[in-house]
């Protein structure tokens, strides 16, 4: 049904049915908020890149404390390549986040094809933005340590095994 009403809305174009389903979405009518994506394909939809970005950004961070990387990489690729192809400035942010799990998810690969040296490098710049990956800091922070000490990235090691090691580190 909704999606059905984004594309009525999307074709039709008039403003008021757009402010009308974004109060919808957004649960001002029935007080029951709708699950953000529909916003964003909304947005999407109607060419408004600007909230479009805004909320893909926000569902990304929410999947990633959950733990669905998978997820939040599809959602930022998908609005990356929208943007791409409508010829528009690929905002920093979505390009920052789009990064990052796109080397978590890399640096995983790297490590099947014992290309320690690029999983190294993958896992530290993950490694330098811990805090999006709670749900798994202490397993990237430890395959730093062995990847980096694998690929003799030794001084890279020892900063994140010492790290590593902090009291909030420890399960």
């Amino acid at each position: 049904m909704i999606p059905d009403m984004i594309e009525m809305v999307a074709k039709v174009k008039i403003e008021a049915l757009t402010h009308e389903l974004v109060d919808y979405l957004l649960g001002q009518i029935d007080n029951q908020p709708k699950e953000p994506q529909w916003t964003f394909k909304l947005y999407r939809a109607i060419g408004n890149v600007k909230q479009a970005v805004k909320i893909a950004v926000n569902i990304a961070q929410q999947e990633q404390e959950l733990g669905n990387y998978k997820y939040a990489h599809d959602v930022l690729l998908d609005t990356f390549k929208d943007i791409r192809q409508s010829a528009n400035r690929i905002p920093f942010d979505l390009n920052q986040r789009l990064m990052l799990i796109h080397s978590f998810t890399l640096a995983k690969r790297l490590v099947k094809m014992n290309d320690h040296l690029g999983a190294a490098r993958m896992l530290i710049r993950v490694a330098t933005n811990i805090s999006q990956f709670p749900q798994n800091n202490v397993n990237i922070l430890t395959s730093c340590v062995a990847e980096c000490t694998k690929a003799n990235l030794k001084q890279a090691a020892f900063n994140w095994a010492c790290i590593l090691v902090r009291p909030e580190n420890r399960e």
